[in-house]
Order: C-alpha cells, then sequence, then structure tokens
C-alpha cells in the first residue's frame, strides 16, 4: 500500500503518509482486496478469512485484524465507514453499520439471501442477486429497492456514482446521487458503451 495513513489504513502499524511502497505485514495468501474511499481496506485469504485496517467509522487497527466468527467469505466491500462480506449467498458487515458502535464483530444483514456479488459507493452498497436482481442498503437503514433497474450481470460503485450491466442487451447504466438524502435519480444509459463482458 501507499498514500495517505491518516487512520492506518496502510496497514504499517503507523499513520505516517506513504510515498513509497509498503507491505502490509501479517498478510499470507491474499486473493481478494477491497479499499473504501474512506480509511479502511480489508483482504480475503485464500483460507476465506477477513482482515481489515485502517478506521472502520471510529474505530479501527493500524494493522490487519481478523473479522473473527465470518468463514468461507467469497467477496467482500468497503464503504465509507463499514465493509461487507458474502458468505454462503448471505450478506455480514462489520464497523458502522446501522448505526452501531464500531467493531468488527460481523452483523448478518436480514432480507439478503442468494448473494453472488457486492458492490459500493461512498453511501450506499449494492448486492446482487443470482438472479440478476440488485438490492440496495446503507450504514443507516436495512435493504431497500433502488430506482427500477433491469437484470443485471455485474455493478460497480464509485464516490457517489453507481454503474451496472444490464444483461438482456450488455448496455452500461449509470445512477448518481443515490445515496443523498432525498434523492434518488433514475437509471440512465451511457451513450456509445456497450460491456464486451460477453
Amino acid at each position: 500500500c501507499w498514500g495517505n495513513n491518516d487512520d492506518g489504513q496502510l496497514g504499517d502499524g503507523t499513520t505516517k503518509p506513504r510515498e513509497g511502497v509498503v507491505t502490509v505485514p501479517g498478510l499470507e495468501g491474499v486473493r481478494a482486496l477491497s479499499v473504501s474511499d474512506y480509511r479502511h481496506a480489508c483482504a480475503i485469504t485464500e483460507a476465506q478469512e477477513v482482515y481489515c485496517w485502517g478506521s472502520l467509522g471510529n474505530g479501527g487497527s493500524l494493522t490487519p485484524r481478523k473479522v473473527e466468527g465470518l468463514q468461507g467469505v467469497t467477496a467482500i466491500v468497503s464503504a465509507q465507514v463499514y465493509a461487507c462480506g458474502i458468505a454462503a449467498g448471505e450478506v455480514w458487515c462489520w464497523g458502522q453499520y446501522l448505526n452501531t458502535l464500531p467493531n468488527f464483530e460481523p452483523t448478518r444483514v436480514e432480507g439478503l439471501s442468494n448473494i453472488v456479488g457486492l458492490s459500493g459507493s461512498t453511501f450506499d452498497t449494492f448486492a446482487l442477486t443470482a438472479a440478476g436482481d440488485v438490492i440496495a442498503f446503507d450504514a443507516s437503514r436495512g435493504p431497500y429497492a433502488p430506482e427500477p433497474l433491469p437484470k443485471t450481470s455485474a455493478i460497480a460503485g464509485g464516490y457517489v456514482t453507481t454503474c451496472a450491466i444490464a444483461s438482456s442487451t450488455d448496455e452500461v447504466l449509470c445512477n448518481k446521487a443515490l445515496g443523498t438524502p432525498s434523492v434518488e435519480e433514475a437509471w440512465l444509459p451511457v451513450a456509445g458503451i456497450v460491456s464486451s463482458e460477453k
């Protein structure tokens, strides 16, 4: 890792910014990474265990810390003040989720099953079901339905923008400000872009 390190998001045990690359200690066999646009990061190991470092809300760790009680994790996503993972088709979150105190104890997101993918923006997290449906949730409320979206093969989020690939047309659809209070806009096609996924 490299860059800013205000809350230990580089995982090197310090809060010093780094222009050069530093190795995150205590991690072996890493198979996937997720970095928050805020101040933490998480990794999945080949044993399908999760380790996180940096600030998860108002708490965290300067070095990788195992998320206990969570095994068989196949995907992770890091939102602003919490992180989530998929285990056995269910979604579990830890950190400052649903206004709980920041901690590393995972909480199952009620109402989600058969989940095959996760993506996040600063304010929202999106779960993709095996049937191609998208369900949204965030740190202050449970799952809710976003604006109408066709069956989806993939979804990805950024700061306040989320985009999806429509399964039937391979068209890319984006939605801005979905997590902004009182603002939920329609998904709009991105002109001239067709996915090459298939």
